[in-house]
C-alpha cells in the first residue's frame, strides 16, 4: 500500500479545489484522434461523435403505422409471411419507454449505477453515431455528469430528485404479450414451440421490418449469409436464413448469436493452474473475464470472456451490434469495477468501443498502442491473481472491489473505502477535511468536513492503481524495458490484492466489524504518519508492528510473484516496513507454507503473528522453535532490515 497518504492528500485537494475546466481537462483525453478510422480498435481513447437523430422505428406510432401498412395490402403478404391471418390478433401499445436520466452529482450517479435493472448509455440511442468512441458528453450541459439513457419497463418509478425525462413510447417485440420467447438448448437445437407461436413471432417480426423501411433505417442481411454452425460449448450460432418480400421491400432476416474471442498483447500467458509460459516479444494472449456489452438500438445484453478469451452471446440479433469492452471483471464470485479517475476519484467504470461488428463472429486483439492496453493488462492481473489464490490456497479478496485505475503514472494503494467506510470515516477523514484547509484557495467558505467525508463516501475506492506507470519504469522511474515494467506493473497490482486478501481473511475469521477495526487502523496511522511528516512511521510508533506485518506481506508477495512467474521485479532498496519482506522469505525457507503464514496475519503484533504460526506447526518442536528465532529477530531489527534482490 504505496503512499496512501500522498494520493489521499491529493484527493482531498482535487475534491475541494476542482472546477468544471479542471474535470474536463482530465477527463477530455489529449491524444489527436482526428485521423483514426472507426475501423481501427487500435486506437487512442476518444469521444463519441453524433450525427443526425434517426426516426425511431420502435416509437408505437411507427410501429402502428407498419401494422396497418401489412393490413392494407393482404394480396402482398403471402410472400412475407406465412399465415397473415396472424396480423388480426395483434395490437400495438406501449410496452416500454425510452427515457434519460440526468444525475446532478456522484451520489445521485451511483444510486442509478446501483439499479442493476437499468442499463445505462451516455449517448441517445436514436442517433447516427458518425465515430465510435469511448464516452459522450452532452455540450449543451455544464455540469460534471452527462444525460443517462435507456429503456424501461411500463409503470417504472424513477428514483426522487434526480432529474428524468420520457422520450419515447415504444413498442419491443419481445416484451409484448404476443412475443414467446425461443432460445438455444445446451446440444444446440431449437426448444420446440407450436406452430401458431412460431407465426405470431413472425409477423412481429415483419412489423419490425416494415416499421424500419418507412422511417428510412436499413433492415435485414447486408452480407453473405453464413452457413448454420456451432460454437464451441455447442449453442448453434447462426438460426436459418429466411427470404422476405412486401411490395417493392425484399429482405433477408437471420437471428445470429454473437460470439468470438477478444485478445490482447502480452509478455506472458497464464494458465487455469497458475503455470506461466513467458515470451521475449508481445505476443498475442487472452483478455480473461471481460465484460462485453452488446448494443443495437434499444436491444443490449452481455457476455464475459472465458479463460480463452472466448465470449458467446445467448442473446441473437438480427443487425450487427455495437461491441464495447467494459472493464468490470469477473472470475467465480469475484468482480472488479476498473473505474476511470480523476486523481483518485472514481468517476465511472472504464469502456472501450470496438465499433459496429459483425453478429455472427468477430475477434479482436488489443495491441500495446491502444488506450486500453493498461485497462485489458490491469484485467487480466486481477483475473490471473484469483487463479494464484487457489493454487497457493490463499483468501481471495472481496467479492466486489472498486478500482481506481489512473492512466498517469503515481502511486498505489489498497484503502477499500467502500468496503470499509464505517471505519474510515473518523480520523483519516476529520484530518483530510483539515488538510483542504492549508492547501491556498482550495476550499470554499462553506466547506465542512461532514461535506468532504460524504464526497469521499461516493467516489472513493477499494483500490487505486497507476497503469500509466508501464510507460514511465521505461523512462524516469528505473530505464526498464517494456517487457520488464509489464512484469512490474503486474507485481505491483498483484501487492495491493495481497493485501485486499488480508482484509478479507481476517472478515473471514472474524466479521465486519472485526475485520473494519483492523484495517482502519491501519489506514488511519498511515495516513497520520503523512500528516507528521514520518510517512510510515518508525519503530515504537503505535501500530508500527500491524504496519511492519501488512505492508511486509504484501512485498513479499509482489517480490516472490514477479521472481517465480516472471523472473524479474522491481529493484527496490528500503528500510521500515517493506523490509520485513525479508522475514516470510526466511520463514518460507524454513518450511512454512504460504497458507500458514496468510492464516497468521490475523494478529497485529509480531507476538501474536508468532503464536499463530507456532500453533499451526505445534506438532514440529524444531520447525515451531525456528520460527519463534525468526520472528523475534526481525522484531528486535527492523531498521536494519533492506529488501534483497
Amino acid at each position: 500500500m504505496k503512499k496512501i497518504y500522498y494520493i489521499f492528500a491529493i484527493l482531498a485537494f482535487v475534491l475541494t479545489a476542482c472546477d468544471k475546466a479542471d474535470v474536463n481537462n482530465a477527463i477530455q483525453p489529449t491524444n489527436s484522434y482526428v485521423s483514426v478510422v472507426s475501423e481501427n480498435i487500435n486506437r487512442p481513447i476518444r469521444p463519441i461523435e453524433l450525427g443526425k437523430k434517426k426516426n425511431n422505428p420502435f416509437t408505437v406510432e411507427n410501429m402502428q403505422a407498419a401494422l396497418d401498412t401489412l393490413r392494407s395490402h393482404p394480396d402482398s403478404l403471402s410472400a412475407c409471411m406465412k399465415a397473415p391471418s396472424t396480423l388480426d390478433d395483434i395490437e400495438i401499445s406501449t410496452t416500454d419507454l425510452y427515457v434519460r436520466f440526468l444525475p446532478q452529482d456522484s451520489a445521485q450517479y451511483k444510486l442509478l449505477k446501483k439499479d442493476t435493472t437499468l442499463t445505462l448509455f451516455d449517448f441517445p440511442l436514436d442517433y447516427e453515431i458518425k465515430q465510435d468512441g469511448d464516452y459522450y458528453q452532452d455540450p449543451t450541459l455544464t455540469g460534471n455528469y452527462t444525460w443517462l439513457y435507456t429503456r424501461v419497463p411500463v409503470g417504472y418509478q424513477p428514483p426522487a430528485d434526480i432529474k428524468y425525462e420520457v422520450l419515447a413510447n415504444l413498442f419491443i417485440m419481445e416484451n409484448s404479450p404476443y412475443y414467446s420467447e425461443e432460445k438455444m438448448s445446451s446440444v444446440g437445437a431449437m426448444k420446440a414451440k407450436s406452430e401458431f407461436a412460431t407465426n405470431r413471432n413472425e409477423a412481429l417480426k415483419t412489423i419490425k421490418a416494415i416499421a424500419f423501411f418507412i422511417t428510412g433505417n436499413p433492415y435485414g442481411d447486408t452480407k453473405k449469409i453464413q452457413t448454420p454452425s456451432f460454437s464451441p460449448t455447442g449453442l448453434r450460432r447462426v438460426a436459418r436464413p429466411v427470404g422476405h418480400k412486401f411490395m417493392w421491400w425484399s429482405w433477408t432476416t437471420t437471428d445470429y448469436y454473437p460470439s468470438g474471442t477478444i485478445s490482447v498483447q502480452d509478455y506472458h500467458q497464464m494458465n487455469s493452474s497458475a503455470g506461466v509460459s513467458n515470451y521475449y516479444s508481445l505476443t498475442t494472449v487472452p483478455l480473461k473475464g471481460a465484460k462485453i456489452q452488446l448494443w443495437n438500438w434499444f436491444k443490449w445484453n452481455y457476455a464475459y470472456t472465458k479463460e480463452n478469451g472466448y465470449y458467446e452471446s445467448d442473446l441473437a440479433y438480427d443487425g450487427d451490434p455495437e461491441h464495447y469492452i467494459y472493464f468490470s471483471g469477473k472470475n467465480g464470485n469475484n468482480t472488479w469495477d476498473l473505474d476511470r479517475a480523476l486523481v483518485a476519484i472514481c468517476l465511472w467504470v472504464q469502456k472501450y468501443s470496438l465499433g459496429v461488428q459483425s453478429r455472427d463472429e468477430y475477434n479482436a486483439v488489443i495491441s500495446s498502442t491502444c488506450d486500453a492496453w493498461d485497462a485489458c493488462l490491469t484485467n487480466n492481473a486481477f483475473y490471473e491473481y484469483m487463479t494464484i489464490c487457489d493454487k497457493d490456497g490463499i483468501t481471495r479478496p472481496s467479492a466486489n472491489l472498486r478500482v481506481a485505475l489512473r492512466s498517469c503514472s503515481g502511486d498505489h494503494s489498497t484503502p477499500l473505502i467502500q468496503l470499509n467506510k464505517n471505519y474510515l470515516t473518523g480520523e483519516s477523514f476529520t484530518a483530510l477535511a483539515a488538510l483542504t484547509f492549508i492547501i491556498p484557495g482550495s476550499a470554499p467558505a462553506t466547506f465542512t468536513a461532514a461535506c468532504f467525508v460524504e464526497l469521499m463516501l461516493w467516489c472513493s475506492p477499494d483500490i487505486i492503481l497507476s497503469g500509466g506507470d508501464i510507460k514511465s519504469y521505461q523512462t524516469d522511474k528505473h530505464n526498464y524495458s517494456e517487457k520488464q515494467s509489464v512484469a512490474c506493473y503486474y507485481a505491483t497490482v498483484w501487492h495491493e490484492l495481497s493485501h485486499a486478501s488480508n482484509y478479507q481473511l481476517v472478515r473471514n475469521k472474524t466479521n465486519a466489524v472485526g475485520a473494519g477495526t483492523y484495517w482502519g487502523v491501519l489506514v488511519n496511522v498511515e495516513m497520520f504518519d503523512y500528516l507528521i511528516g514520518a510517512h510510515y512511521g518508525a519503530k515504537g510508533d503505535w501500530c508500527w508492528e500491524q504496519v511492519a506485518l501488512c505492508e511486509g506481506w504484501a512485498g513479499f508477495r509482489q517480490f516472490n510473484l514477479g521472481i517465480s512467474k516472471f523472473g524479474f521485479t522491481d529493484e527496490y532498496i528500503r528500510d521500515y516496513p517493506f523490509g520485513f519482506k525479508d522475514m516470510y522469505q526466511e520463514l518460507q525457507i524454513a518450511g512454512c507454507s504460504i497458507t500458514a503464514m496468510e492464516k497468521s496475519l490475523t494478529a497485529t503484533t509480531f507476538a501474536g503473528f508468532k503464536q499463530n504460526l507456532q500453533a499451526i506447526y505445534s506438532s514440529d518442536n524444531s520447525k515451531s522453535t525456528n520460527i519463534g528465532s525468526i520472528v523475534d529477530r526481525y522484531y528486535l531489527n527492523p531498521m536494519k532490515i533492506r529488501w534483497k534482490q
